[in-house]
């Protein structure tokens, strides 16, 4: 894993060399939750409330033409999943809590508007997220349900903030992004139903581009 991201650094060095590809750093507060769902009529599933966790990491906008840019990047994102189950046949409660990291690969075409004000646009950004699972931490389990944690998962991504121009080679963000999972993250065990797990972000970002 640390030989891919050292690649993929070097990839976005060796672009911002080749193509003028323009590089950022971000840093974002986020909220991290889970969505969660069971086919088993016996099953009653709440969520055990969100967390509060950072993204950091480096950004990278190649210029499309018009208004349009191709946004990748490469992020640590932590992530948590908590839940309680009560199984309505036996009357038991379970409560799981889990710490997940996650490195992101973004792709995702970024729309810059008109200037709103002196040096200052809009933006709006949709794509995709490439996550791979790099930690996973039990920080309460009985190990009921949950076998482990997949090691790879994809959410979509929908963005939206200011551009704020600071110098000719400078640039200020500020946003609001949601990731939605698109894929259950949860390997449940055999012997018990299926529990369907998706995460979800909703992060504040701010964000440097050179």
């Amino acid at each position: 894993m640390k030989n891919c991201i050292i690649i993929f650094f070097l990839f976005f060095v060796s672009s911002y060399t080749v193509a003028q590809t323009r590089l950022g750093l971000r840093i974002s507060p986020t909220i991290s939750a889970n969505r969660l769902e069971s086919k088993a009529d016996s099953l009653d599933l709440a969520n055990n409330g969100a967390a509060l966790r950072f993204i950091a990491g480096i950004f990278a906008d190649k210029y499309l033409g018009g208004s349009y840019y191709f946004s990748t990047g490469l992020f640590y994102a932590p992530k948590r999943v908590s839940y309680e189950v009560t199984n309505n046949l036996t009357g038991s409660k379970t409560k799981e809590i889990y710490n997940l990291q996650y490195v992101l690969l973004p792709l995702s075409l970024k729309l810059l508007t008109s200037e709103i004000a002196l040096d200052t646009r809009l933006y709006f950004q949709v794509g995709v997220n490439l996550e791979v699972k790099i930690h996973e931490e039990a920080v309460r389990t009985s190990e009921l349900y949950v076998n482990k944690f997949r090691n790879l998962e994809a959410s979509s991504l929908l963005g939206l903030g200011v551009e704020r121009r600071i110098s000719t080679n400078v640039n200020l963000y500020g946003g609001f992004t949601y990731y939605r999972g698109l894929f259950n993250v949860a390997s449940s065990r055999s012997d018990q139903p299926e529990l369907i797990v998706k995460n979800d972000l909703f992060s504040l970002d701010f964000m440097i581009r050179f």
